[in-house]
């Protein structure tokens, strides 16, 4: 399948609210995502290109996808890190060999300015573990935390 992968653009947004609400029904464990938090990420990363970047995976027949990939310095690894925010492939079209082109194009573009890529997995996603360990990724041995402010 012929596949492209670009920034997203302004005219994305209501395929992009579309894959985000569905990827946080089938394997985000917060819940529900609503559409102002994906406005403000849009408008965040539009804003502070450095931070990152929105990522869409287009097709034939339209968006088949999309990225979130944030930047940030690691004191640990000593260089700049890639985390792999989220990474959605539309329903139809997985299992064809787009997510493992999807990460293929996110190391190339980013592969000059960072020193690896950092991503989360659900425990029950065992098709996305296997592709990420497939793609050469391991875990790192730690629990990931977070405190929200409330």
């Amino acid at each position: 399948m012929l596949c492209k992968f670009r920034l997203f653009q302004p005219g994305d947004e209501p395929e992009l609210q579309r894959m985000v609400a569905q990827f946080y029904l089938e394997d985000a464990a917060g819940g529900p995502m609503n559409r102002e938090k994906v406005r403000l990420t849009i408008n965040a990363l539009g804003k502070h290109s450095t931070a990152g970047a929105i990522l869409m995976a287009e097709g034939e027949t339209g968006i088949l996808g999309y990225a979130i990939i944030i930047h940030y310095w690691s004191n640990e690894f000593g260089g700049w890190l890639a985390f792999l925010d989220e990474l959605f492939i539309d329903q139809p079209y997985r299992g064809i060999g787009l997510g493992t082109r999807f990460i293929e194009f996110i190391m190339q573009e980013y592969g000059k300015e960072i020193i690896g890529i950092g991503l989360e997995v659900a425990p029950n996603n065992t098709q996305a573990l296997q592709l990420y360990q497939r793609l050469g990724f391991e875990s790192d041995g730690y629990h990931h935390l977070l405190y929200l402010k409330k």
